[in-house]
């Protein structure tokens, strides 16, 4: 810290070891420190002023920079000490849809860059784009980094797939260990926006890549891609042989467990559930037969093919609205985190399950008063949660957004945990809370009477 308060009878000592004991106590961190425990709140840095962000979505790291993709089709690159300079790293505005003015659910979702980054440069897109047509598609699609840039020039297209509505368009995009691309696509929405879900057929449709997730191979040579020979359709006429697994609303954001390879996906429900899906080769989710486990379509809920239930799910009401996916944690700040999945709510803030013998609990995540966190950990959270991030180390990162007379403004933070003990802080300086120098006084106060009074000696 860069300084403290002075202790009441420091101008007094005559020896230097009290002195010294006078320097040390306030130094040292107490064993009687009044705080909150690691386990029951986090606190959050704000590493970049990132109010002037527009939109954001995704947050990513690699070995030279942090990127930041905004849905309008921006995506931002900051050093890794994130000092004051900005690079514009791709421009996808003029390609993708995205009205501003409204909750568009289209836009540029998400940036993933290939597991061989540091060597190819390549990275992949997911957008959603109006065509001629009329039609609004998501578009897969990889591009190239040269010099810091990415040239949108030399984008070569995957997969074009036709929506059915603005809505519901997913957005997960992730590779796992073996270097295949999974892609999370939503069920479309309903035809014509009627609202009926009972409509919403295509997550169930084996020959639609809606309601889906993808796998494929990107480095087929000659091709846009390959197709696992492993994947549940192949060489079938049962369904498509992109999918691995069906039945999905809207998985708008799944992670690779590293430590165990599970793909963890959070899936949005309408009026009933959100749930957390473990993903399995072939599994359906249910949708639109059952929400969660709620189940829509009675008769035919015991009856699903290949179905994999949730690992959990949550009621969608008040305050929850949608789920946010995040990732197994493998970090080294939140050490009681180790193995559990962090996640959140939309508007209902963070959550964490932890793996237990009788199944999967979940917790919600405090945020610590301000008192309790370091100095440059008191960033504030926003009213909505966007999204997760992580970086290399494994520590999470998280995008919320509020309104501020009207205007949405949107924060990047990362999460850390709290001080282990009350600090007051004053412009740059930290201080002992009062509540510590009270407890040093008392604690203290004995020992300087009697030096002051010649009984000890050193």
């Amino acid at each position: 810290m860069d300084s403290v308060e002075e202790f009441p009878y420091v101008m007094m000592v005559r020896h230097n070891w009290l002195m010294r004991l006078a320097i040390l106590s306030l130094t040292t961190l107490p064993v009687f420190s009044m705080s909150y425990s690691a386990t029951s709140c986090v606190c959050l840095t704000e590493p970049v002023q990132s109010g002037d962000f527009y939109s954001p979505v995704t947050f990513i790291q690699d070995n030279q920079r942090y990127l930041v993709v905004e849905q309008s089709g921006k995506v931002h690159s900051y050093s890794l000490s994130w000092r004051k300079y900005e690079v514009l790293f791709l421009d996808m505005t003029e390609e993708v849809s995205f009205d501003p003015n409204k909750h568009d659910e289209r836009g540029l979702l998400n940036m993933v860059l290939h597991p061989d980054f540091k060597v190819n440069r390549k990275l992949y897109t997911f957008s959603v784009r109006t065509f001629s047509d009329g039609h609004d598609y998501v578009i897969v699609s990889q591009l190239q980094e040269k010099n810091g840039y990415v040239d949108m020039r030399k984008e070569r297209e995957l997969l074009t797939i036709r929506q059915s509505s603005p809505y519901r368009n997913g957005g997960a995009l992730v590779f796992d260990h073996d270097g295949y691309l999974y892609i999370g696509l939503g069920d479309g929405g309903t035809p014509s926006g009627s609202g009926n879900e009972q409509l919403a057929t295509q997550a169930q449709n084996k020959h639609s890549l809606l309601g889906k997730i993808l796998r494929i191979k990107v480095d087929g040579s000659g091709t846009n891609y390959t197709v696992p020979t492993d994947n549940p359709f192949v060489n079938s006429s049962v369904g498509s042989p992109e999918i691995f697994a069906y039945g999905f609303r809207n998985p708008f954001r799944c992670s690779f467990d590293k430590g165990a390879n599970k793909l963890f996906c959070g899936d949005n429900g309408n009026h009933h559930e959100n749930e957390i899906d473990i993903v399995r080769k072939g599994g359906n989710y249910g949708w639109n037969i059952k929400e969660g486990n709620f189940c829509l379509a009675p008769g035919l809920c015991d009856h699903i093919a290949d179905e994999e239930k949730p690992i959990f799910t949550y009621n969608n009401t008040s305050p929850y609205s949608a789920v946010i996916g995040g990732y197994v944690y493998r970090g080294e700040a939140f050490k009681h985190w180790l193995r559990d999945y962090i996640f959140g709510d939309f508007s209902g803030g963070l959550l964490r399950l932890r793996k237990s013998i009788t199944g999967w609990k979940s917790e919600n995540i405090q945020l610590c008063p301000a008192s309790s966190c370091p100095c440059g950990a008191r960033a504030t959270y926003g009213q909505y949660l966007h999204s997760f991030g992580q970086n290399i180390n494994g520590e999470l990162y998280i995008i919320t957004s509020k309104f501020n007379e009207g205007v949405l403004s949107s924060t990047l933070l990362k999460l850390v945990p709290p001080s282990p003990v009350y600090v007051t802080c004053r412009g740059t300086n930290a201080y002992i809370s009062t509540t510590f120098t009270l407890l040093m006084s008392l604690l203290c106060g004995p020992l300087l009477k009697s030096a002051l009074s010649g009984h000890l000696s050193w």
